[in-house]
């Protein structure tokens, strides 16, 4: 007789609480919170799905001389792209050379602890949910018999600012972009007025990842909507001395 009032009770409230509303769906529950709600990211869902672009060159070069931008804007994107290919279309003998970033594109570094290893491999660490659902992780790769992992993104994005976001994360003991080492050919582009590109292409070869021991310096000017570019200086076996240019040397 107990049994049979306790289900009569449960029906009853069951009752109450659905007619209401009609259902029940409105009752939260853990299951249905959102984690990541009021999630705010280090650029717009618009912005970052405009990343990555075509010219990859033209979009690092962009976010490495802008670096406190998170995504390359489109306005500078763009007015680089159109530059590159003036200058490659004119200068055919520099139309070779690539630009060689400051770290690996798509690829973030983030070493967890012990524990965190730990929580990973059990399937229960999810410090890095809401970024990595931000920023739409694609691939988690973790180096064999080490808590060193690899994060892959289909974005191009400052892997600098990103790092820093990562490395407050629980359980987390360093975040960093996937640095590139030694040297080889490369672009490089400063921008004093706002009309005025001037763009430096190094020609490097020899050794040390073909371009520490040589280097023939090239560089050329482009103005904003003038189309072409115009030749600065052209081979040149050293660094010339030039104000508007040193800033150059050390990014090369």
């Amino acid at each position: 007789m107990n049994g049979v009032k306790k289900f009569i009770i449960a029906v009853a409230l069951y009752s109450v609480l659905t007619s209401c509303g009609g259902s029940d769906s409105s009752i939260v529950t853990e299951e249905n919170i959102d984690p990541c709600e009021g999630f705010t990211g280090l650029s717009t869902p618009e912005d970052i799905a405009l990343t990555p672009r075509a010219d990859k060159d033209a979009e690092m070069l962009v976010l490495e001389h802008y670096p406190l931008d998170f995504v390359a804007s489109q306005v500078s994107y763009d007015r680089v792209t159109l530059d590159l290919a003036y200058i490659k279309s004119q200068f055919p003998e520099v139309s070779h050379i690539k630009h060689q970033p400051d770290w690996a594109p798509h690829t973030l570094i983030v070493i967890l602890d012990s524990e965190g290893d730990q929580a990973y491999l059990n399937g229960t660490y999810n410090e890095w949910d809401c970024l990595n659902g931000y920023y739409g992780v694609s691939l988690i790769d973790r180096f064999p018999s080490s808590p060193t992992y690899v994060l892959y993104f289909p974005g191009v994005f400052n892997m600098e600012t990103l790092a820093a976001e990562y490395s407050k994360l629980g359980n987390v003991k360093l975040a960093e972009p996937n640095y590139i080492y030694g040297d080889g050919p490369d672009i490089c582009f400063v921008n004093y007025d706002g009309i005025n590109l001037y763009y430096v292409f190094d020609d490097a070869w020899g050794d040390c990842m073909a371009g520490c021991m040589y280097h023939s310096y090239s560089a050329y000017m482009t103005t904003n909507g003038v189309p072409g570019a115009t030749p600065i200086y052209e081979g040149m076996p050293v660094f010339p001395y030039d104000p508007v240019l040193q800033e150059c040397q050390s990014r090369l």
